[in-house]
């Protein structure tokens, strides 16, 4: 299991230096989009693969003698387990690994700050105003200036001006369109998975980039980039 976890962490690096070097500049949002879903996707495939062609590299008439190593902690005889009970040291091994119980602990609390968040959008759809825009549900922010959306649903603040509440509209409702929630909940969920894995953060922030440039790329198209970014900077 440890050597398919580095591999994964492995093959994921590979594919963030490729973006970083390569893509991240380019102005294909919607490419580099399918690359980053597409390549995380991928990383967990891989190293389940087994490669025929990397076996025939091998060359099959060279037999290398080895030592005997025992790998791991020898099994204790019945007179040391006694001797040892008798100083009071107990020689029973723990049947999981310590590593694979702080995986596991790890995962449970990233479940549990995950289901928290969509516990406080529930709360902020259920005790705000709200009204159905087409079949896009839009929740009037009490007492807020901020602005989100969450699947089919956008939250906009009360204090933001009205001027500046079309632009955000627009600007999130191609978040809806373009179903980036989608997105955002399977990285969560690789994120509960592989809590200790830096690159699942990476990727996170790199497609979090990209669905702002892809809204702001198709809003300015619609509203014109001058009054567009003119009102999103208000």
């Amino acid at each position: 299991m440890l050597y398919l976890i580095i591999q994964i962490i492995a093959f994921q690096a590979l594919f963030l230096l490729v973006y970083d070097l390569f893509l991240k500049r380019e102005t294909f949002f919607n490419c580099n989009r399918d690359y980053l879903i597409t390549t995380a996707v991928l990383s967990l495939v891989l190293p389940f693969i087994k490669w025929p062609t990397l076996k025939t590299m091998t060359v099959k008439d060279a037999v290398i003698h080895l030592p005997e190593v025992f790998i791991g902690t020898p099994k204790p005889t019945p007179t040391e387990i006694f001797v040892a009970e008798q100083a009071g040291i107990s020689m029973v091994q723990p049947e999981i690994p310590i590593w694979q119980i702080i995986l596991f602990l790890g995962s449970v609390l990233a479940t549990a700050i995950f289901l928290y968040k969509i516990f406080k959008i529930m709360v902020l759809k259920k005790r705000n105003p709200k009204r159905w825009h087409g079949n896009i549900l839009i929740v009037n922010l009490l007492k807020s200036s901020t602005a989100f959306s969450f699947f089919n649903t956008i939250f906009i603040g009360e204090r933001i001006p009205d001027l500046e509440k079309k632009t955000i509209f627009k600007h999130e409702l191609i978040h809806v369109n373009e179903y980036h929630s989608i997105d955002v909940l399977f990285f969560e969920m690789l994120r509960i998975i592989m809590w200790f894995n830096p690159m699942v953060y990476l990727y996170q922030n790199r497609i979090k980039d990209l669905h702002e440039f892809i809204a702001d790329s198709k809003a300015a198209k619609e509203q014109g980039k001058t009054t567009y970014y003119q009102n999103l900077l208000n």
